[in-house]
């Protein structure tokens, strides 16, 4: 699949919804505000929040094979575009499989959700499109990334369809004696949930489940911290009131201080990522 990591992938939100956010953050520690005041004062704080915030929302992308914002995807982009200005992430082309193929072009995009289709191209090389396949021909799963090309009568490039119904690649079939031809499918899209997992204005309803884990997995992130900051290390403490003689063991034990609350928030982290899959399944093929 994409490269699920962390680097740059914090969601673009307003600043009345990121404050939102780190305050739902800290609602997630009530009981502990002593403890998160060893953090240090407010500005330290707040770097403590957006630093677990950014580890969280890289885990939940990469766990989820999700992106909480936009991307915008190019396969082979012209030399005269910019990434970071006009595209965010340059892809290989696919692989095309020629059994998948004449079954309408089935193609399980690398990134996901799919929020549009730009282009999709055949290509021998970054500077040599064989043809761009007419808009009308794409279908796509949005959700699984699922893409096929149907030919659509009516909708341009006649030439490509036989008299059987069936469609084909000119001047290359004939020429490649194996099943799966190499990096010859370009394809343009744009994926991501556009902020909809965000807070504040614009937050869709149906993610509210997806909102609370990431609030929860950035509360992992600080209790990790909390508990470096209170106890490092802190197995057993010890008292004796007659000799007026204390004792404390600092052996790292297999549990970091608030491991109970952590267990928790990753059961319910693995609970969630499964029902999420269950509901992200894509399409069922069975072999008889």
């Amino acid at each position: 699949m994409g490269d699920w990591t962390g680097t740059g992938w914090q969601s673009e939100e307003s600043q009345a919804g990121y404050d939102e956010l780190r305050d739902a953050v800290r609602g997630c520690l009530i009981g502990m505000e002593q403890y998160f005041a060893l953090i240090g004062n407010e500005a330290a704080q707040i770097v403590a929040l957006d630093n677990a915030i950014r580890a969280a929302d890289a885990r939940l992308q990469r766990e989820l094979q999700v992106y909480l914002d936009t991307k915008v995807i190019k396969s082979w982009p012209s030399e005269d575009l910019i990434q970071g200005q006009d595209y965010d992430i340059e892809e290989e082309p696919y692989d095309l499989h020629r059994h998948e193929y004449a079954q309408y072009g089935f193609i399980r995009l690398r990134r996901r959700p799919v929020r549009s289709i730009e282009r999709v191209r055949i290509m021998l090389g970054r500077e040599n499109t064989v043809f761009t396949y007419p808009e009308q021909w794409i279908r796509v799963n949005a959700a699984v990334g699922h893409l096929s090309i149907v030919p659509t009568p009516g909708a341009g490039w006649q030439g490509m369809i036989m008299q059987s119904g069936a469609y084909y690649l000119p001047y290359l079939t004939s020429g490649w004696v194996r099943d799966n031809i190499p990096q010859l499918v370009a394809v343009d899209y744009t994926v991501g949930l556009g902020g909809a997992a965000d807070f504040g204005e614009g937050s869709d309803p149906l993610l509210a489940d997806l909102r609370l884990q990431r609030v929860r997995l950035a509360a992992r992130e600080l209790l990790l911290d909390l508990s470096n900051a209170v106890a490092p290390g802190l197995n057993s403490r010890s008292i004796s009131a007659d000799g007026l003689s204390q004792s404390v063991s600092y052996t790292r034990g297999p549990k970091p201080l608030f491991g109970a609350h952590i267990d928790q928030i990753e059961a319910d982290w693995k609970r969630f990522k499964q029902t999420w899959r269950e509901s992200d399944i894509g399409i069922m093929l069975t072999a008889v």
